[in-house]
This record gives C-alpha cells, structure tokens and sequence, in this order.
C-alpha cells in the first residue's frame, strides 16, 4: 500500500499504515466516518503558504491560539517533563497538534505514537475531531471485524502493550469528546488521564462511552470538577469547545484520526514507531 504526499510524491510503502477515514457507511467496522477501519492510504502534507513555502508563521499563530485558554486568557500550563533517553527530564518546548476520537481504535493504538512524541520532548496537545457525526445517540451495533487490518491493528495494540477488546457497539462520541475539551481547557492536569481512562473504557472494558453517565464517571475519578463540567454540558460551552477544535482540524485538512500537526506536516495514520523517532527529531531540529 502506498502512502500520499503533497506535490505528487509519496511516502515509502514501508511507512504506510491505517487511520479513520472519512466514508463509507457507520455499520462497516469501526472508527471512520463511514468505513470505520478501512484500508487507507497515510497522507502526509507540508502546511504551506504562498509559492508553496512551509508557512511556519501561520502554524506559529494556530498553536499559540489552541494552546491557550482565550475565554480566561490564562495559558495552558507547561507540560510535565518528560524524560530523554539517557532518564533526564527534558521541558517540552515545541508543540504537536493531536486529532482524536475515543471511538477510533487506531486513536486508541495512537497513543503510543504519542508517547513517543512526548519522550523526545515535544508537547502534544490532544484536539478532539469526531468522526462519525451520524452515529445517533445510542449508538449502532458494529460491522465484522474480519480481515487483514484488524489483524493489524491487534498486532500494534500488542506491540504497544495495549489490551484491544473490539466493543459490540459503536457509540455517538460527541459528548465525551465535548467533555475531553472542555477538561483539556479547564482542568489540564488531568486532560491526559481522562483521555486515557475514556480510551481503556471502550477498547478495553466495553463501556459505552456515549452514555453521559460513563462520561462523567471517569471524569470524577481522575479529579474532575464535576459540577462545572455538568453545567459546560448543559449550557453548551463544551460542545462549542469542541466545534472550534473541529474547525481548526478542517482548517489544516484533517480528514481523518489519528491526525497530527508535527514540524508542519499533517500525518494522518499510524506510521511506524521508527518514523515518528524521525518526525520528532526533525521538529526538534526546526525549533
């Protein structure tokens, strides 16, 4: 399988992976806005501004803008250090953009990605961007789970030391992941454990994660206020939250989970652990 680039080129066949696209009909697997778990070619974009030049200045601008709390004007707090490989703690000091949804188990598989991104020293910042609007409250029953990519994806959830137990059911995911950002805003100490716990719940326990109740519960237990979080539900400031990191992600061609913004390219799909190693690097070098 091979993987897109801008300009007509391409990434090498051994970097192409999976990731949730974005067509297809909600009951073929799971995870896409439509074929959920297809087959789809990893694309990798240079964020561009006139005469194709990469436009850092325009992603300076976007990361600025996303990792701030503009209704407070308090800045999102450092990262925690993370640790380089020879166990020294390291500050994150250039940001990664990171589109998820809790219903995409190549998100799921993702976060291992992610945590190489963090060990090098980068600072991801988790955006939700639901996939698969459609899905009614409730949720659908799922679609087989056959075939060469779940085979796959059980060997990377393996190699990344996760449990992976398909749900029955696929879940509308846009309350949790309204939640995800409002907390991300508001509470960003523990943004990562709620990800994390919403995650395991529905890959690994089976929860319905559409279910408000489960939502709220893993958000109490990682120290959420529940009681603001309840009124943000209520009254609609998370789910406008949300929009803006949705829109955001249409803005630089989000298409598809996991997407992330790294040194300027868009990379969409699980590549292999070595080519983030490369991407981090190569970030690194450009801050």
């Amino acid at each position: 399988m091979r993987g897109f680039a801008a300009a007509g080129s391409t990434v090498p066949d051994r970097f192409a992976r999976w990731s949730s696209s974005s067509h297809g009909s909600p009951r073929d697997s799971d995870g896409q806005r439509g074929a959920r778990d297809s087959l789809q070619p990893v694309t990798v974009t240079r964020n561009t501004g006139p005469a194709g030049r990469p436009d850092w200045a325009t992603e300076a601008r976007l990361v600025t803008v996303i990792c701030c709390n503009e209704t407070t004007a308090s800045p999102r707090p450092a990262g925690r250090p993370t640790r380089d490989g020879k166990g020294a703690d390291v500050e994150p000091s250039v940001s990664v953009l990171h589109w998820f949804d809790f219903i995409c188990p190549f998100c799921y598989v993702g976060q291992q990605r992610d945590d190489i991104l963090e060990r090098r020293g980068l600072d991801v910042v988790h955006l939700p961007f639901q996939i698969h609007p459609e899905i009614p409250d409730g949720g659908v029953e799922a679609g087989p789970r056959n075939g060469p990519m779940y085979a796959a994806l059980e060997r990377e959830a393996a190699a990344a030391g996760l449990a992976l137990n398909w749900p029955e059911r696929l879940p509308n995911t846009r309350r949790a992941l309204a939640a995800a950002e409002w907390i991300r805003l508001h509470q960003p100490a523990v943004s990562g454990d709620f990800n994390k716990a919403l995650f395991a719940a529905r890959f690994v326990h089976g929860e319905e994660i559409g279910d408000r109740a489960v939502v709220e519960q893993h958000a109490g237990r990682v120290g959420v206020d529940l009681e603001a979080l309840r009124a943000a539900l209520d009254d609609g400031t998370a789910l406008a939250a949300l929009a803006e990191s949705e829109s955001l992600g249409v803005r630089l061609g989000v298409r598809a989970t996991p997407t992330w913004l790294i040194g300027g390219e868009v990379v969409s799909g699980l590549l292999p652990q070595a080519e983030f190693e490369r991407l981090a690097e190569k970030a690194i070098s450009r801050a």
